[in-house]
């Protein structure tokens, strides 16, 4: 087992607050004496004698952590998984916060793998490392965590932010239309609205017929924005609410991961369909293939090509429907100080409506810092891309991002995460023109 997880007798044995010295045989055992040979028969190997003792002292009292403990160790000895587990679970809970958590989560964790709970068992390990007593032990279940992970089939995950945010609607920066003399001012609703954007998204992915080299997996999300205008905004547009420009999308992919023989690293080929909904509204039906390659440079260096064609049918006006060509090139380069990371990618959108069809590029740098400074994890993001379309219209958008994570104040792996970003698209199109600023809060796993 990859990180494998080691019950140790010395961990349970700093549980006990006192080992006294053996009584003469006439004496009955204190509970002290009791837990002290139940653990050493436990060290000893002797099964019967461990459970037997860690047994009376439950009877005595069910909330003994030490004894059931013992009894959960003494049980995965044994080969008696489930009761282990059960056991290990419920000394958890009973458990003060501390070192003896997280010996109960290591005994929960090897129980579930060795019931082939590989998903459990990932989520006691992760417990056992914020109850981790030191960094030795920490790095222990973390090894085991990280271990784990190629081995878990079904995966989930659930993300979540808000972000104020100066232009929740993608409005324009233009307050007027001229129409030969006349200046008219522009409609509230197309300029950019101030507000907050909760965004909210769970993923959900199963990998099936595996072998040594290949492998399929079935994925769905579902990802979404929920928006709500300030004050300001409220009442420049009083006719708009929020949910306007609410944005959902649900998707749906096949994937096939394969490594030919003689291949340092591997392929990949999908088939994806996605629902789009804007307002409540049904927007686009999205049907795509791909395919991508994987290239080892070096062990710290990493390339990847992707192409692919993707068909998008608008529900909202089927004249505006296409089909979207891309051929992307991404890089990676994991050195000391942090993580490098470059991407390139060509997109053509062919259709027979000119307002949809346009020729477009962006390029992406990023940098992730490999040790936290001051405490705070940092990734920093720029993106240009450009897009000109048959109407003859040109944008030209620029992204700036970075983001902090605060390992600090991580509760089950879990940190906080503040971002900042800034958006700007200079187009030749009045309504296209348009500017944002973003504050995120969300949450990021560090495990």
């Amino acid at each position: 087992m990859p990180g494998r997880l080691r019950l140790r007798s010395a961990a349970l044995a700093g549980l006990l607050a006192l080992v006294a010295p053996p009584l003469p045989a006439q004496e009955a055992l204190s509970p002290a004496q009791a837990r002290a040979l139940a653990l050493a028969a436990h060290r000893a190997k002797d099964g019967p004698l461990a459970s037997g003792l860690a047994r009376a002292l439950l009877q005595r009292d069910p909330e003994d952590t030490v004894a059931r403990m013992i009894l959960a160790a003494a049980e995965y000895a044994s080969g008696d998984f489930a009761a282990a587990g059960a056991n290990a679970r419920r000394a958890y809970r009973d458990a003060p916060r501390g070192p003896a958590r997280h010996d109960a989560a290591m005994i929960a964790a090897e129980s579930a793998f060795k019931r082939a709970q590989i998903g459990a068992a990932r989520g006691w390990l992760r417990r056992a490392a914020y109850f981790a007593p030191d960094a030795a032990h920490q790095s222990l279940a973390l090894r085991a965590l990280h271990g784990l992970e190629p081995m878990q089939k079904l995966r989930w995950s659930l993300s979540f932010s808000v972000r104020p945010v100066s232009n929740i609607n993608g409005g324009t920066l233009t307050e007027s239309i001229n129409f030969g003399p006349y200046t008219l001012p522009m409609p509230a609703e197309l300029q950019a609205l101030s507000g907050l954007q909760t965004r909210l998204g769970a993923d959900l992915s199963y990998r099936f017929a595996e072998t040594a080299r290949s492998q399929w997996t079935l994925a769905a999300g579902l990802d979404g924005t929920v928006n709500r205008l300030s004050g300001s905004a409220k009442e420049r547009a009083p006719g708009v609410n929020g949910s306007d420009y609410d944005f959902w999308t649900l998707n749906t992919a096949l994937i096939y991961r394969g490594l030919p023989e003689g291949w340092r690293a591997p392929w990949e080929g999908w088939v994806s369909a996605r629902h789009d909904t804007y307002g409540g509204a049904a927007l686009t039906n999205r049907l795509g293939l791909g395919l991508a390659k994987d290239f080892r440079l070096a062990p710290r260096d990493a390339l990847r090509a992707e192409v692919g064609v993707e068909r998008q049918h608008r529900l909202d006006a089927p004249e505006r429907s296409g089909t979207a060509q891309s051929l992307g090139l991404s890089y990676a380069h994991a050195g000391a100080p942090g993580r490098l990371r470059l991407s390139g990618q060509a997109i053509q959108m062919l259709s027979s409506a000119e307002a949809s069809a346009y020729t477009g590029g962006r390029i992406g740098f990023g940098y992730d810092l490999a040790r936290p400074l001051f405490g705070t994890a940092f990734r920093f993001d720029l993106g240009l891309e450009a897009r000109d379309y048959d109407t003859g219209r040109e944008d030209r958008k620029l992204d700036l991002g970075v983001s902090a994570v605060l390992p600090r104040v991580q509760y089950m792996g879990f940190a906080p995460e503040i971002g900042a970003s800034y958006s700007r698209n200079r187009s030749n199109h009045l309504l296209y023109d348009s500017r944002e600023f973003g504050l995120t809060l969300g949450v990021k796993s560090v495990f």
